[in-house]
């Protein structure tokens, strides 16, 4: 039986796979960039304001787990939405900077959200560093 992932099938795969994520990165806008990087901080706020929760209630390690797990499976779609994993988004936005930044001047509303996004982010890590220390 021969097999169905030879070193040569893998790799034929492998780049597709490398291919596909370069056009779609090449096709992001740096407004819809934006939109899913608030998403995923969105996202990761609340999830820091459930695990807050969790912790005051004494939830425990099993049910936190499954709390992270559920916030990882909405950022991994918020990505997937833009055809990017994670590292590929890092590496988008390190290549468009400049684009990112100019943008935010135009889009005072936007860097409005980041900061309000920042400013709950901080807050909840430091009433969780209290409870865990």
């Amino acid at each position: 039986m021969k097999a169905i992932f030879s070193k040569q099938n893998l790799g034929v795969i492998v780049l597709f796979l490398l291919g596909s994520q370069l056009v779609v990165a090449q096709s992001l806008s740096v407004e819809d960039y934006i939109q899913a990087d608030l998403d995923v901080r969105n996202i990761t706020l609340q999830g820091a304001k459930e695990r807050l929760y969790l912790l005051t209630q004494g939830a425990g390690k099993p049910v936190e787990l499954k709390s992270d797990a559920n916030i990882q499976d909405q950022v991994n779609q918020v990505y997937q939405r833009i055809g990017l994993t994670a590292a590929g988004t890092i590496a988008w936005s390190a290549r468009h900077r400049e684009e990112i930044r100019a943008w935010l001047e135009e889009n005072p509303d936007q860097q409005a959200e980041y900061d309000t996004i920042t400013a709950g982010l901080e807050s909840v890590s430091a009433q969780i560093q209290l409870l865990v220390e």
